[in-house]
């Protein structure tokens, strides 16, 4: 998922009324990437095994989140 330049300029003030920081584009993306990553590891379902077997090197999450869109 790559956000787009509105997206980025929604997080970034949403960022500063929550946080009180500026910050610039660049950390804006890395953040809401790190947030929508968490939350797709959150909102995953267990395993029927009770391992998180989705969670394995790079390749965090399976194809039912691939194109999830958060909500406005």
């Amino acid at each position: 998922m790559k956000p787009n330049e509105k997206t980025i300029k929604e997080f970034k003030k949403i960022y500063q009324d929550e946080f009180g920081e500026t910050i610039f584009d660049s950390q804006a993306y890395e953040k809401f990437l790190r947030l929508v990553n968490l939350l797709r590891v959150v909102l995953k379902e267990p395993s029927p095994n009770g391992r998180n077997s989705h969670i394995s090197g790079s390749n965090l999450f399976d194809a039912e989140f691939k194109n999830v869109k958060l909500k406005e």
